[in-house]
C-alpha cells in the first residue's frame, strides 16, 4: 500500500498532508534507498533461514493440508520443513 503511495505520490484521504509530506522526505533520503535496496535483495533471495516456502497460503491452511497429506497431525519439525524449504529438493 505505501509502496503504491511512495510510487504515485498521491495522497491518500486517511494520510494527513503533512505525514505524506514527511514519509516523502524520508523515503527521498540515501539511507532509505540502501534499506530499500538491502530488503529487496533480501526477499529475491532463496538462502537464508527465515524463508518460507508456503506463498499466498495461510500458515494454518498449510498445517491443514499438511495433516491431510500425512494422514496424521504433523509434528512441529515437520511443519517448519514443510513451510521453509523448496519442494523440489528440501533445500
Amino acid at each position: 500500500m505505501l509502496h503504491a503511495i511512495r510510487k504515485k505520490g498521491a495522497r491518500p484521504y486517511w494520510i494527513p498532508p503533512e505525514v505524506l509530506g514527511e514519509l516523502m522526505r524520508r523515503w527521498d533520503t540515501d539511507a532509505y534507498r540502501q534499506l530499500q535496496a538491502r530488503n529487496t535483495a533480501a526477499r529475491k533471495s532463496t538462502r537464508g533461514t527465515f524463508l518460507h516456502t508456503a506463498g499466498g497460503t495461510t500458515f494454518p491452511e498449510a498445517k491443514l493440508r499438511l495433516n491431510h497429506s500425512l494422514g496424521r497431525p504433523s509434528r512441529m519439525d515437520e511443519f517448519f520443513e514443510h513451510t521453509h524449504t523448496r519442494k523440489e529438493d528440501r533445500t
